[in-house]
């Protein structure tokens, strides 16, 4: 049974209030519970704001189970529509492909009463069109989803995982990620989900030197963000990015995450990056990320190749150079003009052995690369 919580003061929509004359009077910020009982049936709330005031309006039906299709609209004080909302999309409910749910924010232009207007858009109304309606001033706030729910990581490894947030009544700041509960020497890698941006791929490394009775774990991954003058943390739900229908992708909830150690990494391969260093790119031009190759990656009849694994639109990776010691090297990063300014998240990097002195370009069918590592997180940014 799916149900919703919140700490807000709670109301019970009270009838008639089908029009503003009649509507109900609440006071802000209040959980109003409701139902649309017939067709054409409209529910207005009446509150009261000062110019400035930023508010948020939220419906919960559909995420709730129930049939309602809900639009509402923000009203002034002489019923002039300010701005309505039909369907907001909430990608971290799962296994939803109508998201007919209702949410807007608004600036209050000026001091004076207010109307909240809901109703079905599909003019439909029973019993069982019930709803939890929010109105409140904005709440800035995020959660978070990571997928894959479990993996397989070998000592000294590493492996990519995405991470989403829903960010909540116009939340845009940087949140910083944590891993905890899991054995000294695993690392989150380049864990910072830029401003603005509501995913980040990042890598989590295991230690070498793992003791072999730890081979399955249950991590928490965590976001941290500074709202207004809090610092608000929050634990990563583990989901499943999952197609339906071949049309539509969800994040599918987890009951935990699990990590499986399993083996030994055949090389671990490391970027010759300071901490937190970012790989500047600009659009038409090239940059460079160094490595560091340990004892038999590269050696006398054997080479490298690097790749860019799941690269961003206009991002490519070029040759890779190892020096005559065999000891370190680079990976050419290649920015074409396409590249938009401003994107930011990181380079997921894979590395290859080949016949030494086979270069990518001139690879035959009989040539295939053998993968050998996934390499730790590099953070980018394309600049103008």
């Amino acid at each position: 049974m799916l149900f919703h919580a919140s700490a807000l003061p709670a109301a019970l929509e009270k009838e008639i209030n089908n029009e503003t004359a009649s509507a109900q009077i609440v006071k802000l910020p209040v959980i109003i519970n409701g139902r649309i009982n017939t067709s054409g049936d409209f529910d207005y709330y009446k509150f009261s704001g000062k110019a400035g005031d930023k508010i948020a309006a939220e419906v919960y039906g559909r995420r709730l189970g129930t049939p309602l299709d809900s639009q509402i609209k923000l009203l002034d004080s002489r019923g002039a529509i300010l701005t309505n909302n039909d369907d907001y999309v909430d990608r971290s409910c799962g296994l939803i492909t109508h998201h007919a749910d209702s949410y807007l924010s608004c600036s209050l232009p000026a001091d004076g009463d207010y109307f909240l207007q809901i109703g079905d858009i599909q003019n439909k109304g029973s019993s069982q069109h019930i709803y939890r309606l929010r109105i409140s001033q904005l709440m800035p706030d995020f959660r978070l989803r990571v997928s894959p729910s479990s993996f397989t990581i070998a000592k000294g490894g590493t492996v990519p995982l995405y991470v989403y947030a829903r960010r909540m009544d116009g939340f845009t700041g940087k949140i910083t990620l944590g891993l905890s509960e899991l054995p000294e020497g695993f690392t989150i890698d380049s864990g910072i989900i830029p401003e603005g941006q509501d995913s980040l791929r990042i890598t989590v490394s295991a230690p070498a030197d793992l003791s072999s009775e730890e081979n399955q774990l249950i991590p928490k991954i965590t976001g941290r963000a500074r709202i207004f003058d809090k610092t608000i943390q929050r634990t990563a739900l583990p989901a499943e990015n999952m197609m339906q229908a071949f049309a539509w992708w969800h994040m599918v909830p987890a009951e935990e995450m699990i990590i499986t150690v399993q083996g030994k990494v055949r090389a671990s391969i490391s970027v010759d990056t300071e901490k937190n260093k970012i790989i500047k790119l600009s659009p038409g031009k090239t940059a460079q990320v160094p490595l560091v190759l340990p004892d038999g990656s590269a050696s006398a009849n054997i080479d490298l190749i690097v790749e860019l694994d799941d690269p961003p639109p206009g991002l490519l990776a070029g040759e890779t150079t190892i020096d005559e010691y065999r000891e370190n090297g680079y990976v050419e990063i290649i920015a074409e003009t396409n590249a938009k300014p401003g994107i930011q998240g990181n380079l997921i990097l894979k590395a290859f052995t080949v016949k030494q002195g086979v270069k990518k370009k001139s690879l035959l069918p009989n040539q295939k690369p053998v993968f050998l590592c996934t390499l730790p997180a590099v953070p980018f940014e394309i600049m103008p």
